[in-house]
């Protein structure tokens, strides 16, 4: 699956870091592994084949200004 940031840093010359909240929080089982992407606007994730919940977080920082967002995924 791929994951597109939203929002204006998508135009802009953010520096920008994916990264996979690691299992064992609470209510988030599933795990993947980014494939690519790490640093772009755009991420491809191969995310484990057992159902559960994962959180995905993307840093954006832009001069002075970071923005983060998370994306709670569903895999059942």
């Amino acid at each position: 699956m791929s994951y597109l940031i939203q929002g204006p840093v998508n135009s802009t010359n953010a520096n920008i870091q994916w990264e996979i909240i690691p299992s064992g929080y609470p209510n988030y089982s599933t795990t993947g592994t980014i494939m690519w992407g790490v640093n772009s606007t755009q991420v491809g994730i191969k995310w484990d084949r057992h159902a559960g919940y994962a959180n995905l977080k993307c840093t954006a920082t832009v001069n002075c200004a970071t923005i983060v967002n998370y994306y709670t995924i569903h895999i059942n």
